[in-house]
């Protein structure tokens, strides 16, 4: 008789399965995700049989939680649903950094499948609605003759996944050198769709500042860069990010 399966197990083991592909990547090992979650190093195979099972769901799991916390709608004009999209993906970013690094690594691990990348495709239908809906209104000239039906929405998750990466860096060095220590947050485990850092977040004026100014200027790059002309360099943009 199978074993039972126990939600909160494997909600454990993906919160732990997250945190260690954050910090050693895709070859995290599952003995450690299951002494992370808190679980026999056995536990791990009844909810997941091989570790590239464990490695695309997590991917698909990131995936819906951060779409919980997109909130586009279908009637927002699509330059307005693309900036929604972009500050509630950096928003989220910053909040769950673990997530957002763990996401990023699986993002650009072979070990996810086609079919997994199509299955968490199908959580965003209206990112693909507004991403033909952008290329159809940016000229061919400006979009690029012959670019990739995909390259924007490529564009849009590498520059958001750079800003949370520099915002998280810049966050963790003011922790350590003890800036807004004030205003230092814990997130804990055990919630769903919840991490646990191992460095304390701070959150003061001088770093929330910096942090929005990197969101704009990401955002500007890739507002930029869809209406570049072809055969411009995509630096020789003209952005004051002053």
């Amino acid at each position: 008789m199978a074993r039972p399966r126990d939600p909160a197990k494997r909600e454990a083991l993906l919160t732990a399965a997250a945190e260690l592909v954050a910090q050693l990547g895709p070859t995290a090992s599952p003995a450690k995700i299951a002494r992370q979650a808190g679980v026999s190093a056995g536990t791990i195979f009844v909810y997941f049989p091989t570790k590239d099972d464990l490695l695309n769901t997590l991917y698909v799991y990131l995936k819906a939680n951060l779409r919980r916390h997109i909130h586009t709608s279908p009637e927002m004009p699509w330059p307005q649903r693309m900036r929604r999209a972009w500050d509630d993906y950096i928003d989220w970013g910053f909040t769950h950094p673990l997530q957002a690094r763990a996401l990023a690594v699986l993002s650009a691990s072979e070990r996810v499948t086609p079919q997994t990348r199509a299955e968490a495709q199908t959580i965003f239908p209206e990112f693909e609605k507004w991403g033909a809906e952008s290329r159809d209104s940016i000229s061919a000239e400006a979009a690029g003759e012959g670019a990739p039906a995909g390259f924007l929405d490529a564009s849009f998750y590498a520059l958001a996944d750079m800003v949370i990466a520099h915002g998280t860096q810049q966050a963790e060095e003011a922790a350590k050198t003890g800036s807004g220590a004030a205003d230092k947050k814990t997130a804990s485990a055990g919630k769903a769709g919840t991490e646990k850092t191992a460095t304390p977040v701070a959150e003061d004026s001088e770093l929330a500042e910096r942090r929005e100014r990197w969101r704009q200027a990401g955002y500007a790059m890739f507002w930029e860069y869809m209406q570049r002309q072809p055969g411009e360099s995509y630096f020789s943009a003209r952005l004051d990010f002053k």
